[in-house]
């Protein structure tokens, strides 16, 4: 390198000794450890929610003000049986959140149970939510309850 940039900058005055010394090689290799580390996986169920929820809800969980109700923060998302439900085979429309009256329906998703366990339980621990995860046998029991 010395060779190189005296080349480039001649010799008057350019000096290069002893530069790589202000770089610590833990700080390179450091540097090249997380060059080369793979990024996190994705939390269980948020494939799903950016897939199949994020359309209405927001991928911040947010929402839409009276049109499509948040999930962050929600009042709603607390009652797990209803948002089991939800999740399972959609709704009609007309439920409260926060409050605030939101009438769309919502399709129903076609998740296995074991999808809708990931997505429920991504949905209820995101965002500042901090609400008891769902079990499969939980899930299972809603839909054989509405099955009948």
């Amino acid at each position: 390198i010395d060779e190189d940039l005296s080349e480039a900058f001649g010799d008057e005055g350019f000096e290069t000794e002893g530069v790589t010394d202000f770089v610590p090689p833990a700080t390179i290799e450091t540097i090249t450890e997380n060059i080369a580390a793979p990024a996190p996986a994705p939390a269980p169920g948020q494939d799903i929610y950016l897939a199949k929820c994020a359309i209405c809800h927001m991928p911040n969980g947010l929402g839409i003000d009276l049109t499509y109700p948040p999930l962050a923060g929600s009042d709603y998302i607390k009652n797990a049986d209803k948002v089991i439900e939800n999740v399972l085979f959609g709704n009609n429309g007309g439920i409260t959140v926060n409050g605030k009256n939101y009438s769309l329906p919502m399709p129903n998703l076609d998740l296995s149970d074991e999808e809708a366990v990931n997505v429920i339980n991504y949905s209820r621990s995101s965002w500042r939510n901090s609400y008891e995860p769902v079990s499969l046998e939980k899930v299972q029991a809603v839909r054989l309850s509405k099955a009948r």
